[in-house]
């Protein structure tokens, strides 16, 4: 999808479109890793979705579960921690 490759800040594009989701969702697997809140504050709301998808278009993403504490101060167990391994060769 060439939507990924986009060379602008994909954090900076406020768009809910499934494209520009995946955008901001491999701008910060590129980064580090990754909890689904981290991902919902960049308005991904379905971030497991937006894996599954990067997965399917090659992208190398493991997934483990962590204890994390919410904006709101409330602990939440076994919240997706998603890494990037590796990128399709050639890219997208």
């Amino acid at each position: 999808m060439d939507a990924v490759n986009n060379k602008r800040s994909a954090i900076a594009d406020k768009s809910t479109a499934t494209a520009a989701q995946l955008r901001r969702a491999l701008e910060l697997l590129r980064t580090n890793q990754r909890h689904t809140y981290e991902f919902r504050k960049l308005g991904i709301s379905h971030p497991a979705a937006r894996v599954k998808d990067l997965i399917a278009q090659g992208f190398v993403i493991t997934a483990s579960r962590i204890t994390t504490v919410d904006a709101e101060g409330f602990e939440h167990r076994r919240v997706a921690l998603y890494e990037l391994v590796s990128e399709p060769k050639g890219g997208l």
